[in-house]
């Protein structure tokens, strides 16, 4: 008899991959040290990694403090603007104010750390009702 171990071993690759965002961290935990780290230094580019793979975090306060980031340190950061771009396509459902929040601060860290014009054009292009 097989015996199909995929679903579990996706499961474990879920949980390590967002049960914990960062080692050892809780959600809460990442944000509370972003936003500590934010008041605590003028130069944030050593949080700029961190930050892009934050974006993909399941839990909002995350990739909040992600995108904070992002727009506080103030820097190009060319790396950013894949992810930037997935959140700002995702579809907002009506009235909920804490996605059009995230969406309009995906929008500020576009334009902080973009320095593509193409990007900007593709975006007013887009036929997109989204965007």
């Amino acid at each position: 008899m097989k015996t199909n171990f995929l679903p579990l071993l996706s499961l474990i690759l879920i949980f390590l991959l967002f049960g914990r965002v960062t080692a050892g961290e809780t959600p809460a935990e990442t944000v509370k040290r972003l936003i500590s780290y934010q008041e605590q230094h003028e130069d944030l580019t050593p949080l700029l990694k961190e930050s892009i793979s934050l974006l993909k975090s399941p839990h909002y306060d995350v990739r909040f403090a992600a995108l904070r980031t992002l727009v506080f340190a103030g820097v190009p950061c060319p790396e950013a603007v894949p992810e930037l771009l997935k959140i700002l396509r995702r579809p907002v459902p009506e009235k909920n104010r804490r996605l059009d929040a995230l969406h309009g601060y995906a929008l500020a860290a576009l334009v902080t750390v973009c320095e593509d014009e193409k990007v900007f054009s593709r975006l007013l292009d887009s036929k997109d009702p989204k965007l």
